[in-house]
């Protein structure tokens, strides 16, 4: 009886972590540089990311990922949450990192060049209907 309740607990005990061990690995989060975008039509298909200077290289599938602060080009840089399956690395939020913008100071001795306004503008001319035309029998 002994036997039979101790060859139990110890199946169900391999059990239990031979499910637990097939379980994914938790949410991972990397920061890089965006190498690539692979766009289908208008569907996102996967991104090439830079992740150090040495040029490893990560590849994301985006197909249920969602978006912060836009969507990334090539040289932009990132924050991908992702999974990492066993084949391959699913992103679930990618963080788009705003860059910082070149400013030009513009001396008011410069001066602008564009085009004047017209001042007379005409106004358009309704177009003629087309003439009716008989209905043939």
């Amino acid at each position: 009886m002994k036997k039979i309740v101790l060859f139990s607990v110890l199946s169900l005990v391999a059990w239990v972590l031979t499910l637990c061990g097939c379980r994914e690995k938790g949410l991972q989060n990397v920061r890089g540089e965006v190498k690539s975008v692979n766009v289908h039509k208008d569907t996102l298909i996967s991104m090439t990311v830079n992740v150090n200077e040495a040029g490893d290289t990560l590849l994301f599938y985006l197909s249920d990922a969602r978006f912060q602060q836009g969507i990334m080009m090539p040289k932009d840089s990132v924050i991908v949450d992702y999974i990492d399956r066993r084949d391959s690395l699913k992103a679930l939020v990618v963080t788009v990192l705003p860059k910082t913008r070149l400013l030009e100071d513009v001396k008011p001795t410069d001066t602008l060049l564009t085009a004047p306004m017209r001042q007379n503008v005409e106004k358009a001319e309704p177009v003629p209907a087309a003439p009716a035309t008989p209905e043939k029998k």
